[in-house]
């Protein structure tokens, strides 16, 4: 990241309530829609910036990168700054419960997750369940920290101009109806896929690199970041014995977000009763059967 162009210099921070720049966490769990998030507040934080006659920074950054900044150039933001991030440290928890920062977290139903990071990545599944179990386990931080706005994927895909208009008012960003709309036509899934798409005919000086995958530096999108963005996808592309396995794993999670009944039969509502930490052990045992195999 070149730091000098990002829009990290200047003015001193303080408590969000009174910064004067206004930082931006965009975080969730793995393969549960966080850049979309992330580019629906790059978005909001471009507009902000623009209305201050002040620079915009961006990023993507990983714990160390972010953790770093924040302690060298942290209070020296020149405007509003948004950063994606899928791990931190203890210095940006501290930046979210002082309310220096705002958060964003998304996420999405736990075997999706795993389906969906298998077809993005690849790894064999138990490997990645486990990824993404330690994923999940981030919940309980941004939880206790507060100053973050929890997003649904299943409510992102199912209303998603109410979710953007939920993630302006946390952000303490005004903007009105038709704006609103502007945002969520440019990061539907359409749009998305076009950028993805485009990905794949451009220069190579014109991209970045993530391993094999090509990645559009404004977005953060992969060439094959888009799949088919569906919810329940695991019941199809799993056999029955892998979904029965996937969810005996991910259990106390799956309960405790309201995705399966507690034994009662009731719905638990979302973060009232997170699971202890490393509530989901090990890996799931899936019998050397892979992915696709019935």
């Amino acid at each position: 990241m070149d730091i000098e162009n990002s829009g990290f210099q200047a003015a001193a921070v303080e408590s969000y309530s009174k910064m004067s720049k206004p930082f931006f966490l965009c975080l969730g769990v793995l393969r549960s829609g966080s850049t979309w998030s992330y580019n629906v507040c790059q978005t909001l934080g471009r507009i902000l910036a623009a209305r201050r006659r002040e620079p915009f920074g961006n990023a993507y950054m990983t714990h160390d990168e972010l953790d770093m900044c924040l302690n060298t150039e942290g209070p020296n933001l020149r405007g509003p700054t948004v950063i994606k991030a899928h791990t931190i440290t203890q210095t940006a928890l501290d930046w979210i419960s002082s309310g220096k920062a705002k958060a964003i977290c998304t996420y999405r139903d736990p075997r999706d997750c795993v389906v969906s990071m298998k077809t993005f990545f690849g790894g064999d599944i138990p490997a990645v369940a486990r990824q993404i179990a330690d994923s999940f386990d981030y919940l309980r931080f941004y939880q206790k920290a507060g100053n973050t706005l929890f997003i649904r994927y299943e409510q992102m895909m199912a209303d998603p101009l109410g979710q953007i208009e939920q993630i302006a008012s946390h952000l303490n960003i005004d903007v009105d109806q038709a704006t609103l709309r502007q945002i969520e036509y440019a990061n539907n899934i359409q749009s998305s896929k076009k950028i993805c798409d485009d990905l794949k005919r451009r220069p190579e000086e014109n991209v970045e690199r993530s391993g094999t995958h090509r990645v559009d530096p404004a977005t953060s999108l992969h060439d094959n970041h888009i799949f088919n963005a569906k919810i329940g996808r695991w019941k199809e592309e799993l056999s029955d014995a892998q979904g029965t396995s996937l969810s005996e794993f991910f259990h106390p999670w799956l309960v405790s977000l309201g995705y399966e009944p507690t034994a009662g039969g009731t719905f638990n509502k979302p973060f009232d009763f997170l699971p202890a930490p490393d509530a989901c052990a090990g890996q799931p045992e899936f019998h050397a059967v892979r992915l696709g195999q019935n």
